[in-house]
């Protein structure tokens, strides 16, 4: 597999351990074949106050870069094919439950200001036309719509990382939110 790279700037790999909260994405990936994920964040929102009415709670950030800024939440795709074909990227958002199993009923976890990066074609594929969406448990989303990318000669191949958001000195993160 493909080291996870900083997804603001790809060139740059991640530190080894790099992450807080058990994350670990500057260890090698043990992802396999020549189109491939080789990391996608875990979105973690930690423990909060049960409300009676709607919150909506910032994502925690757990990856540092080299200069110890936090990273965006992203997810890391390689496509090694040679075939220039193109790639989709969809989500689909597992029901959100506490951690008695109670499901979260009417949750929503949005992802915003989405960037594509890659090492020379930057911000090159065509991203949901909105730049956000939205996750609701039920419906696959299409994140990347068309890696067939807008350049002149790049189809979605190589390493890209698709980040929600930018660095940040704050280790939370308003472009990944879950609404409950």
């Amino acid at each position: 597999g493909t080291k996870p790279v900083d997804p603001t700037d790809p060139e740059q790999e991640l530190p080894e351990g790099g992450g807080e909260n058990g994350e670990k994405p500057g260890e090698e990936n043990t992802a396999s074949g020549p189109l491939r994920i080789d990391y996608a964040s875990n979105f973690n929102f930690g423990k909060q106050k049960i409300s009676s009415k709607q919150e909506t709670y910032l994502s925690n950030l757990s990856i540092k870069n080299q200069e110890q800024n936090y990273l965006p939440n992203f997810v890391q795709v390689t496509d090694n094919r040679g075939l220039h074909d193109g790639w989709k990227l969809s989500v689909v958002a597992s029901e959100l439950k506490d951690e008695k199993g109670h499901s979260l009923k009417g949750s929503i976890i949005d992802l915003s200001n989405i960037s594509a990066n890659h090492s020379v074609f930057k911000n090159d594929l065509t991203i949901d036309k909105s730049n956000e969406v939205s996750l609701d448990g039920k419906t696959p989303t299409v994140i990347v719509e068309d890696a067939h990318g807008s350049g002149t000669n790049n189809h979605g191949e190589g390493t890209w990382a698709i980040a929600f958001g930018e660095k940040a000195t704050e280790s939370q993160d308003d472009d990944v939110t879950l609404t409950v």
